[in-house]
């Protein structure tokens, strides 16, 4: 007797690597939805990431593992960011004319200018921004090989199957988009604040043209920054009108934090919430899901790279 069998639908895991934590979403895309299947996270011990390293490999490496069998992901397509403070992020100019191969080669001859106090080899990308008759402004992504090729190793050694290593900020704007902006039709800001950075991002037509860093301190201040942010973005971008604040990461005291930045700023302020296109698997709680959406933003955004 042949017995009948069910194929899994295919899922994809984002692993979101923060100094304090690691964060974990799991979806599965449907015919009508994409489905948030799992969401979870789990500290790390104090001193396992310290400025911009890693301390306690054997640590990490135990932590991540635990997590993906915890999560049932053993075997599944990942997609994988490192922590903020082990990115390079910096914008550089090229001439217009270059299309984006010639860009890449522009930029790996000239690294050494770019990155003159790095003596070892690196990854790199970049995100095209403004763009004048002789120059195009670029968003210039860099890491340490050696870093990018260790977390690639620790995720596999726990069972995924890494495809793509992102960006967290990219992840983030992903993410942003598919639940606040799908039609990529309007002029957004993004917080996102995590436990030792946070930066200002800037969405025109679905793409980040602009990005102002935040010194982190205490709410007053964050909130003075991110007004100076704003009238930094409207005299530099033309035709700039924020419609809206859209806070991710880490929030302290949300619910008093965006009822004062709407005061201060006069545009909207809010967190991520779940839009109809977006399901929660039944043995999830819709409600709890999306109250932590700001602080799995950057784990969603990753997922969501393996359907778009």
């Amino acid at each position: 007797m042949i017995r009948g069998f069910r194929i899994r639908p295919s899922s994809h895991v984002g692993l979101a690597v923060h100094h304090e934590r690691l964060v974990l979403v799991r979806l599965r895309q449907t015919k009508k939805q994409i489905i948030i299947e799992k969401v979870a996270s789990t500290a790390l011990p104090a001193g396992t990431i310290a400025d911009g390293k890693v301390n306690h490999l054997s640590k990490l490496a135990d932590a991540i593992k635990k997590l993906v069998a915890a999560n049932d992901s053993e075997g599944l397509s990942a997609t994988l960011a490192l922590p903020a403070s082990q990115v390079i992020n910096k914008r550089i100019r090229v001439a217009a004319c270059l299309n984006n191969a010639e860009r890449a080669v522009e930029i790996a001859t000239h690294l050494k200018d770019y990155l003159p106090d790095i003596n070892e080899q690196v990854y790199f990308d970049f995100i095209p921004g403004k763009k004048s008759d002789d120059e195009v402004e670029l968003q210039f992504i860099a890491a340490r090989a050696e870093q990018v090729e260790q977390y690639v190793h620790l995720a596999e050694a726990a069972g995924l199957k890494i495809g793509v290593m992102e960006v967290d900020i990219n992840a983030v704007v992903r993410g942003v988009q598919q639940l606040v902006d799908r039609d990529c039709s309007r002029t957004i800001m993004i917080l996102d604040r995590d436990v030792t950075t946070a930066q200002l991002v800037l969405l025109k037509q679905g793409k980040p043209v602009a990005n102002y860093p935040i010194i982190l301190g205490a709410d007053e201040v964050v909130i003075q920054q991110v007004k100076t942010g704003l009238q930094i973005f409207s005299a530099t971008e033309s035709s700039v009108f924020v419609e809206k604040l859209v806070l991710t990461g880490y929030q302290s005291s949300v619910d008093v934090f965006t009822q004062t930045l709407q005061s201060v700023l006069q545009i909207t302020v809010e967190k991520p919430r779940l839009p109809q296109q977006i399901g929660v698997h039944s043995a999830l709680n819709e409600m709890n899901v999306e109250s932590v959406m700001p602080e799995i933003m950057t784990a969603f955004g990753l997922a969501l790279r393996g359907f778009f």
